[in-house]
């Protein structure tokens, strides 16, 4: 019904949810780290331990000593051939210094490299030790060089083609190094960061349903509809159904988001609960939002509003059980606060069944993942593994969404009909007057044309029939019929009584 409602009710969510998976696609916790290559490459842009203050588009090696003999000569050699693509060897002359007190004295000189080689030599000039200087800075530099001096040693025994790569292969992690990651403070709130995230993607959507609202009731569209027999039910039926629709495409477009990334904790046996989550949130959140729009006369106000409101109140209530949760056996005053909290939120705030049950949904993965690798069974009553729709994991969750979608659906109507009070003063009155005289009833005007159309009547008859209209309709009427709700007087009434 807004094409600009589509930014905010398509893009925005897609964004955030993309960000919130990239955030837990690189902080996943993984059984295996990968093997990296060891090169001079990894030193381009940066040789500080991945700091960016020293930034070289080359390494500078430099190499000395050695004297002027052959063999110095062809270590030297050696080393320039078995540079890299971004590295260059440079001959330093120790005729003023040595090595070391050139560094000492050029501190600087190490800022563009990662390493540097020194020959020794004897009296009679001859080279005959080979010293591999690094530079602490720089991960992985010491098996950088010596790989570099792997190379040298074949070019001088004449493999000219042959090439050494080093690798660095990380030992496999124990199941308690394994049990720790996916269980520890750090996880935890990696996985809330994905939740809150989540949250702030899914709260631009309902927000934006009641613009339009806002919008009708403004230009008097909704009233325009309503005086042209239109119930209050059946507009804000429609209405429910057209959001819902409207619902459907971006949520389609999150969960194709979520199942791209393939993480762990939110795909494969967690697809279902995850896409249960999503659709319920939007069938509650959206009659919920229904309920603030009579707080509203401007569009863009209410919509700043809710959003603002949907973000602080699910990033809070989800934030602060979950802080609970972490803090409460060191601060056991903390323990029946959380529980409260746990057993109020669901029921008042759906953005916190949303976050909630995506943070319990990934904590529940990782234990049937210790429990499946490790055997492990972290849970009571026998059971090592629970399915994420289960009572205790998102199934409280899902079941608080669907209870509570037609009770904020039921209270939008109840807060439409004035909460009965209408028609109630309406019964009340009725029971009360007497019946009024023919005269009080109706329009004045329209009671006032009749009575000249009765009068020009008699006239008419009294001066023998002739009266001067073309066309007379005497007892016209219009009656509404009588509404089937509670909360109406339940009668007809009529708009022009005949």
């Amino acid at each position: 019904r807004d094409r600009k409602a589509w930014a905010s009710q398509l893009m925005l969510p897609a964004i955030f949810v993309l960000i919130a998976l990239v955030v837990a696609r690189i902080l996943s916790v993984e059984e295996d780290e990968p093997p990296v290559k060891l090169s001079g490459e990894m030193f381009v842009g940066t040789i500080a331990a991945g700091s960016v203050t020293n930034r070289v588009e080359r390494n500078y090696i430099r190499i000395s000593g050695g004297g002027n003999s052959s063999l110095a000569d062809e270590v030297r050699n050696a080393f320039i051939k078995s540079a890299g693509p971004h590295d260059e060897f440079l001959v330093y002359d120790e005729s003023e210094h040595t090595f070391s007190e050139y560094y000492m004295m050029n501190s600087r000189s190490m800022q563009d490299t990662f390493g540097a080689v020194s020959l020794r030599s004897d009296e009679a000039g001859e080279a005959k030790n080979v010293t591999l200087w690094f530079n602490n800075q720089a991960y992985h530099s010491i098996p950088v060089m010596t790989d570099y001096w792997n190379n040298a040693r074949l070019r001088m025994l004449g493999f000219e083609n042959a090439r050494t790569s080093t690798w660095s292969h990380p030992l496999p992690k124990t199941q308690a190094l394994l049990q720790e990651e996916m269980s520890g403070s750090s996880q935890v709130f990696t996985d809330l960061t994905v939740a809150i995230t989540v949250i702030l993607a899914m709260g631009f959507i309902p927000a934006s349903f009641v613009v339009y609202l806002v919008h009708e009731k403004a230009t008097s569209g909704k009233h325009q509809q309503l005086i042209t027999g239109i119930t209050p039910v059946m507009y804000w039926i429609n209405s429910y159904v057209w959001d819902m629709v409207n619902f459907m495409i971006p949520l389609l477009v999150c969960f194709i988001i979520f199942m791209a990334f393939q993480v762990g904790a939110y795909s494969g046996p967690n697809s279902f609960a995850i896409l249960m989550l999503l659709l319920l949130y939007g069938a509650c959140m959206t009659p919920c939002m229904y309920c603030l729009e009579p707080f509203f006369k401007v569009s863009s106000t209410a919509y700043v509003t809710l959003i603002v409101c949907n973000i602080f109140t699910g990033t809070i209530s989800t934030l602060s059980v979950t802080v609970m949760d972490l803090y409460k056996e060191d601060a056991p005053e903390l323990g029946p606060l959380s529980d409260l909290c746990k057993a109020l939120f669901p029921w008042l705030l759906p953005n916190y069944c949303l976050g909630r049950g995506l943070l319990d949904i990934a904590v529940n993965h990782y234990q049937n993942y210790a429990a499946q690798e490790f055997g492990i069974c972290a849970l009571e009553g026998g059971a090592c593994t629970r399915d994420p729709l289960v009572w205790g994991v998102a199934g409280r969750h899902v079941a608080s969404l669907a209870i509570m979608a037609p009770v904020w659906f039921g209270l939008r109507l109840l807060i439409e009909w004035g909460f009965c009070l209408r028609g109630l003063r309406k019964r009340a009155k009725a029971y009360l007057s007497a019946e009024t005289s023919k005269e009080d009833k109706g329009d004045k005007l329209v009671r006032a044309e009749e009575l000249r159309v009765e009068a020009a009547l008699a006239a008419a008859a009294g001066a023998g029939g002739k009266f001067g209209e073309h066309l007379v309709i005497t007892n016209l009427a219009k009656t509404f019929a009588p509404s089937r709700t509670l909360c109406k007087a339940g009668k007809p009434f009529n708009a022009v009584r005949g």
